[in-house]
């Protein structure tokens, strides 16, 4: 940056200013320092100018090589995507017309067939073990086919009604039974309605018995 050689004379060429004597003298003994100072706030304004134009040019190429990048456009992407809260997505529904997985385990009867699983049915009929003869046990029938008998009186059972809501889970299946036997399947059963349980087996003997 060149300095104009007439700047110097113009700075302190004070007689045609409208300034007090006093000034003028002081002004007049001081013009160097004027001159300096002057050059100093022109540099200082030159410098800032130069500074604001080039960092305003630079900047859009930096952007767009922020942009470029994989790894800015990966941090991009994460800043634009929804926060999530933490919390797992909801299992797909199963198809229009498939059973849910509860049901698809029960057997064709609506019995459960493992040990722990539970099904949901209702009391069918409430009766003796031996028909007309009461005393010689409790016997229930339900309504997805199950059985469930006692040599013995049962209150619970027998506090039972039919259509009382009920749920019905396999406690033990029979073990070393031959083959098409498999009484002894031992269920526990809870009237919904009374809240009350009962574990009894299907059959009054068990596989291989009489």
């Amino acid at each position: 940056m060149r300095w104009p050689r007439d700047l110097p004379a113009k700075v302190v060429s004070l007689n045609s200013l409208p300034l007090s004597p006093t000034v003028t003298t002081m002004l007049k003994n001081n013009g160097v320092l004027i001159v300096s100072l002057v050059a100093l706030v022109l540099a200082l304004g030159a410098a800032m100018v130069w500074l604001k134009s080039h960092h305003g040019a630079q900047q859009p190429v930096s952007s767009a090589a922020a942009l470029a990048s994989p790894s800015a456009a990966a941090g991009a992407a994460a800043e634009l995507a929804p926060l999530s809260d933490g919390q797992p997505p909801p299992p797909p529904a199963p198809p229009s017309g498939e059973a849910p997985v509860a049901q698809q385990q029960a057997g064709a009867t609506g019995l459960p067939t493992q040990i722990g699983q539970c099904v949901t049915t209702s009391i069918k009929s409430v009766a003796n073990r031996l028909d007309d003869m009461p005393g010689s046990g409790s016997a229930v029938n339900l309504a997805n086919g199950g059985y469930q008998v006692s040599y013995e009186q049962v209150p619970e059972v027998d506090a039972s009604k039919p259509g009382d809501p009920a749920r019905m889970c396999l406690v033990s299946p029979p073990e070393d039974c031959p083959a098409g036997d498999n009484r002894g399947i031992v269920y526990k059963t809870t009237d919904l309605r009374t809240g009350q349980s009962w574990t009894l087996p299907d059959s009054e003997h068990g596989c291989g018995g009489a």
